[in-house]
């Protein structure tokens, strides 16, 4: 079970460095800049994953609830954000 594990982040890894490179093609082309949105989350679950064995090789455990941080960071983001309005 943990093979299919490793093979689906490989698998999952491989179309994200695909979409990199597609994207710093994109870059040197000198387009104009596109926002787009982003799952932070998401993100965040990834990032972890990838580094997850060299944190634990290194005796660093991390606790991450990504949803509720995120919530409570985009209420403070928006109070604030406000000001500038």
């Amino acid at each position: 079970m943990e093979f299919r594990r490793y093979l689906s982040q490989v698998i999952n890894e491989t179309s994200r460095v695909g979409h990199i490179v597609s994207d710093l093609l994109a870059f040197s082309r000198r387009g104009k800049p596109q926002r787009a949105p982003a799952d932070l989350n998401r993100i965040v679950r990834m990032t972890l994953s990838l580094v997850q064995h060299k944190l634990k090789l290194s005796n660093v455990s991390v606790e991450a609830d990504p949803e509720r941080r995120a919530a409570r960071r985009c209420s403070a983001i928006h109070r604030k954000s406000n000001r500038w309005c």
